[in-house]
């Protein structure tokens, strides 16, 4: 009979990074998705506790929300209107077990 189970455990720190690392990562998605239907570049960029989502247009649309943590690295990354993205591909996330997030260069594919 198996009594012990291994189960991960998270402490709020964790949970917070998971968080983070996700929200970035669908905000890069979106970008992307957003620049292959358009005529114009959308940028994501990252100052740390901030992250802006915008569209390069004469008149700018944006968003910005903030992250659980401070432990987002800086970066900035524009798509092109085939979704080919350019500046920062690689984005750490402190306490994310899987970092960096990374965006495929040529395709900007976030896995």
């Amino acid at each position: 009979m198996l009594a012990a189970v291994g189960v991960v455990r998270y402490s709020k720190l964790d949970a917070d990074a998971i968080s983070d690392a996700e929200t970035l990562k669908s905000n890069l998605r979106y970008a992307h998705t957003r620049a292959l239907t358009d005529i114009y570049t959308w940028q994501l960029q990252v100052d740390g506790q901030n992250c802006t989502v915008q569209r390069n247009a004469p008149t700018p649309t944006s968003y910005t929300f903030t992250f659980s943590t401070m432990g987002v690295a800086a970066g900035t990354t524009t798509f092109d209107n085939r979704g080919r993205p350019s500046g920062t591909l690689s984005y750490a996330v402190a306490g994310y077990p899987q970092t960096p997030v990374t965006i495929t260069t040529e395709t900007g594919f976030v896995p």
